[in-house]
């Protein structure tokens, strides 16, 4: 709070704004006001103000953060307050709107799973840009090296990267694990969106074998039919590499796994020969409370990994007793696993845009710091992008 004959905090409007939240109890609320932030640091030197410029950051205004509780679940709403028109990073926070019937079948036992509208053409273009401001302002002298390197990698995979890869991608991305479909995390799949197969096809091909003959590695690609749809497994003769990346596109999606099983999945859920995930009653109710079009959406059930943590903590509690008896680690007062999960149910995250905010709302029984949740969801387009090159370009 300012003293003399300032204002003072409590006039200012996002204090009031979020002074006033009412949607649901609160315990913690909070609120930055970044416009303010931003004037300050460009002030401080101007080649700040350039850069938050160039990064189309001058267009955030303020964040504001509300957490409490709904009856048995956690709520929290964040809300990232816009002006003017997005430019630079800013642009990542747009998309085509979606509903949850948009969403392709999903495993039965789909622990996680997030679909977001994100243009994967329109990231790298960003991302790129976003990269030649910041060293155009700390290192001039390095941003010829920073377009030979984009040049270098195109004539290396023999494709235009942007043009020929990405700009074959659509402006959808799903992610999903399923313990059906690979052990720990190995039933992670990616599915994108795909605007122009044919390019696409041919792009991936070409970028396998550029990559083959850049690490010497010997890579080999297998291509098979299954269901109707070709599917193609990469094979890499080095010992240590036990992953078998496998792609296919399928209703036009590029389905992407550590291994087959989980593109075959895909494949036979969306011929419908097996049955898909549906929503529970807890799923409906949290979606029942938040928008019905979302550039965003996440579920994930805390209840099985509490269980594996819950499970495997007894052994490492006999073990520490063994080892380190003068501890008395009682393995006793760990609680059993089911009960201390049966009043656990998915948590349920929409991010949805009206223009002038965007919000990400989540209703949860246990928020865990790995979920793919919240904020995350976009954190995880951009991790999705990295694997898409990863698994398809080995």
């Amino acid at each position: 709070m300012r003293s003399g004959n300032h204002d003072r905090l409590t006039s200012s409007p996002l204090y009031k704004k979020v002074r006033d939240f009412k949607d649901f109890d609160t315990a913690a609320r909070a609120f930055l006001d970044v416009a303010a932030l931003v004037k300050l640091a460009s002030g401080l030197h101007k080649e700040v103000g350039t850069v938050s410029k160039d990064l189309g950051l001058d267009g955030l205004t303020s964040i504001a953060f509300y957490s409490g509780f709904e009856k048995d679940a956690e709520r929290s709403l964040a809300e990232i307050t816009l002006s003017g028109q997005r430019r630079g990073l800013l642009r990542l926070m747009t998309g085509k709107p979606f509903r949850l019937e948009d969403v392709p079948p999903l495993p039965t036992d789909v622990v996680s799973w997030t679909m977001t509208s994100f243009d994967v053409a329109g990231y790298y273009d960003v991302l790129v840009k976003a990269v030649e401001t910041v060293v155009r302002v700390v290192a001039p002298q390095e941003l010829a090296q920073v377009k030979e390197f984009i040049k270098k990698a195109d004539q290396t995979l023999g494709i235009d990267i942007r043009k020929d890869l990405l700009g074959s991608l659509g402006d959808r991305l799903l992610y999903y694990n399923s313990p059906g479909e690979g052990v720990f995390s190995l039933g992670q799949t990616v599915a994108f969106k795909v605007k122009d197969r044919a390019k696409l096809e041919e792009a991936l091909e070409k970028a396998i074998k550029g990559l083959a003959s850049l690490t010497g590695a010997d890579v080999s690609i297998k291509k098979k039919s299954y269901r109707g749809i070709d599917v193609r497994e990469v094979y890499v003769a080095e010992k240590g590499f036990i992953f078998v990346p496998t792609y296919a596109i399928c209703k036009d999606w590029l389905v992407v796994g550590y291994y087959p099983q989980g593109v075959q999945g895909f494949i036979l859920r969306s011929q419908k020969e097996l049955p898909a995930w549906q929503p529970g009653a807890h799923v409906k109710q949290s979606l029942e409370q938040m928008p019905k079009e979302f550039q965003s959406l996440s579920v994930s059930d805390p209840r099985p990994s509490v269980k594996q943590i819950l499970t495997l903590a007894p052994l490492i509690g006999g073990a520490v007793r063994s080892f380190l008896p003068e501890t008395k680690f009682d393995v006793g007062s760990l609680p059993n696993s089911h009960e201390a999960t049966r009043h656990l149910f998915p948590n349920v995250t929409v991010v949805n845009d009206d223009g002038k905010a965007v919000r990400f709302h989540t209703r949860a029984s246990l928020a865990l710091p790995f979920d793919v949740v919240g904020a995350n969801a976009y954190l995880l387009a951009s991790v999705a992008a990295g694997l898409l090159a990863a698994l398809g370009g080995r």
